[in-house]
This record gives C-alpha cells, structure tokens and sequence, in this order.
C-alpha cells in the first residue's frame, strides 16, 4: 500500500513540473496582409521559403498555396507545421510533433490542445521572420 501511494504522489509530482512547461497551442495562426498589392503566389513561395530557412526549418513538402516546414531542436524534438498562404496572407497549423508533450486534455472543464511552451514561441519567431521578410503590414490572429 505504502508503495502505491508513493507511486502515486510521484505520478502527480512529475506531472506538475510538465505543466509548467506546457501551453495551449496557438493553431492556425492566421496572417492577413494590410495591403495586398503586388503579392503573388511566387513570391510569397520565395519569402516563405528563405524566412524559415533562415530560422532552420526545412520544407519537407511543396504544393500549389501551401508547403510543410519541420524543424528540429537539439536532435531531440521536432515539430511539422503547414504554411498555407494567397496573396491576402497566409496560415501557419500544426501537424504533429516529436518529444514535445502534444496532447489534447480538459483546461477549465473544456477540451484544448496543449504542447510544450516552446512550441509556440519557435512558430511565432517563424511568423516573425516570415513577415519581416515580405516588408508589409499584416495582422497576425492566434487561433483558439
């Protein structure tokens, strides 16, 4: 009995040092273009493709509006998003990870989607990158 109850506070203690590493998932995050003029689809392509490389993400896949990037920290976890965009903007959604804590689970009694923190500050330096590199005002809309 003794050793049930520590398995059990042991459970409980790991599982509330990963909540503090775990977040809701910002997914999609949508990125409207103030001023669509002069965007195309190729050059969009280009931007995209150049801002994520900058920030080691490596496209894995490539259609007509949208690509998928993967990115790798440490060897250890990994991360595939989809990058769906038009000349009025572009979408960034999760597709799956690696080591990174991704799980659906009740927060405040309703369903989420959470995975570790990182998650969502490595997607956001992507979106930053991304419309640091098209030079045109945009409105970035987090998702649920």
């Amino acid at each position: 009995m003794k050793r049930l109850v520590l398995i059990v506070l042991l459970a409980a203690s790991f599982a509330a040092l990963a909540q503090g590493r775990m977040a809701p998932i910002n997914d999609p995050i949508k990125v409207e273009f103030k001023s669509p003029a002069g965007m195309t689809m190729d050059r969009l392509h280009d931007l995209i493709t150049v801002a994520a490389a900058s920030r080691q993400w490596k496209r894995v896949a490539d259609g007509d509006g949208r690509m998928e990037l993967s990115f790798t920290f440490n060897e250890k976890h990994q991360m595939r998003v989809e990058v769906g965009y038009d000349p009025r903007g572009y979408t960034v959604k999760y597709l799956d990870s690696v080591n990174m804590a991704y799980r659906e689970q009740l927060v405040d009694g309703q369903p989420a989607r959470v995975i570790h923190k990182r998650y969502n500050q490595w997607v956001r330096e992507l979106v930053m990158g991304i419309n640091a590199g098209l030079g045109v005002g945009a409105q970035i809309v987090a998702g649920p």
